[in-house]
């Protein structure tokens, strides 16, 4: 699919610095109103194994079932264009290149959960040869955590064990290991391959912690439970 020009872009919300004095532009809104436009990239990531799997989005409506339940944020490689993408832009020949959702972990137990998730869709364009971008839309994302809640402190990220970049970097962030689920991705070119839950605690949470058992409520402060897990 070739460039096209797009009169109504999304509200920018901050330029991101890319490798090789490349920039980025950071929108939201577009993918809820033009969902192919997100599948597009979904399914080139897929295609080159940038940490999706060939059936983790098989379908246009899997992939809008999940940004219905999410913030969606679009990337814009914008290096090369005369001005800035911005909501009143016009005749702004470019398309969308990558994006992150933030949103409920669907691993987390229970209602509301204090755990957001983090994912990442990137084209071979703005992915580059070492996931370098990583270092600059994860820490991006982070920050629009609170925007679905101000409840969420702490995210996860998923994985592939066969993606060592990301390991890398999202390690670098500050994210450790809680989990390693085995055969769980099924990336182009290799297979059945592990996948890695990396977390990541972004502020304190205030809440109290409580076990219920027949009736019976045992409330301990948030710092206690955690203790000999």
């Amino acid at each position: 699919m070739g460039s096209r020009i797009l009169r109504s872009l999304p509200l920018a919300l901050n330029k991101i610095s890319l490798p090789g004095s490349r920039t980025a532009t950071v929108t939201t809104d577009l993918f809820n109103r033009s969902p192919a436009e997100g599948y597009r990239i979904v399914q080139e990531a897929s295609r080159n194994g940038i940490n999706v799997g060939l059936d983790e989005y098989p379908t246009l409506q899997a992939f809008q079932q999940h940004i219905q339940k999410c913030k969606t944020f679009g990337l814009w490689n914008t290096s090369n264009q005369g001005s800035d993408v911005t909501e009143k832009s016009s005749d702004v020949t470019v398309e969308p290149k990558g994006l992150y959702t933030v949103g409920p972990c669907p691993l987390a137990r229970g209602s509301p959960t204090v755990v957001a998730e983090i994912r990442v869709f990137l084209s071979r364009e703005l992915y580059g040869e070492d996931g370098a971008i990583l270092d600059s839309v994860v820490p991006f994302a982070e920050e629009m955590v609170s925007d679905i809640g101000e409840h969420y402190h702490s995210c996860v990220i998923q994985v592939a064990a066969l993606c060592p970049a990301w390991i890398s970097r999202i390690r670098k962030l500050g994210y450790i290991v809680t989990a390693c689920i085995p055969r769980a991705v099924d990336l182009v070119g290799s297979g059945l391959t592990s996948n890695f839950i990396f977390y990541k605690k972004l502020k304190e949470d205030k809440t109290q912690v409580g076990t219920t058992r027949k009736g019976l409520m045992i409330t301990l402060p948030a710092h206690i439970s955690n203790k000999g897990r």
